[in-house]
């Protein structure tokens, strides 16, 4: 088990332990810095981050739908990424601090999962968002090489409740993303002070 410093701590913090899994041995590196805590579980075989931040006042965002509209070209000819971050970050930064989405080269024969009507189907849903931040977007399409072609983003204000909807265009397609918001309860004397969770 890994021991975790106090949330309190705001030095950039480092440390190293080994741990056996039941499958292979671990070496895990802990970087804390503020209130983001990254982990590094790597092996022969692989290394898998787990990033961890703590939000204060924040309402959830529920991605409703995806969709890219039938009256323009399929975008995502050879696949494709959907990712969202709060706040808002640069495409180039580390994707630990993108949530992401959906990714084409997850799925066997790299296309991007569809429903009908021109939907995707989303890996991810719901992510939690500072009531005073924002929500990005981005939309990256492959290429036949599958590194990325074209991308795009969208951004959206937060809202305590409510269903936002926004456009996305990248290169001749149109992407439209439909998200609900909701507060997050933490005390039962929430609901009883509204009435309803």
């Amino acid at each position: 088990m890994t021991k975790m410093p106090s949330a309190g701590h705001k030095n950039n913090r480092r440390w190293h332990e080994r741990f056996k899994g039941d499958v292979a041995a671990f070496v895990v590196t802990t970087t804390l810095a503020g209130f983001i805590c990254s982990m590094l579980f790597s092996n022969c075989f692989c290394t898998v981050e787990l990033s961890l931040e703590r939000l204060t006042e924040t309402v959830q965002a529920t991605i409703l739908s995806v969709r890219v509209d039938e009256q323009g070209p399929w975008p995502f000819e050879y696949g494709g990424r959907i990712m969202c971050s709060s706040p808002p970050h640069e495409v180039k930064d580390p994707l630990s601090k993108q949530v992401v989405l959906v990714d084409s080269h997850s799925f066997e024969g790299g296309e991007m999962p569809m429903g009908t009507a021109g939907y995707i189907d989303l890996s991810w849903r719901v992510v939690s968002v500072k009531l005073e931040d924002s929500l990005q977007f981005v939309i990256q399409a492959y290429s036949q090489s599958g590194a990325i072609a074209r991308q795009s983003s969208v951004t959206f204000r937060t809202k305590y409740c409510n269903v936002s909807r926004g456009i996305c265009k990248i290169g001749d397609s149109v992407v439209e993303i439909t998200i609900a918001w909701s507060h997050i309860v933490k005390h039962k004397r929430e609901i009883h002070l509204e009435g309803h969770v």
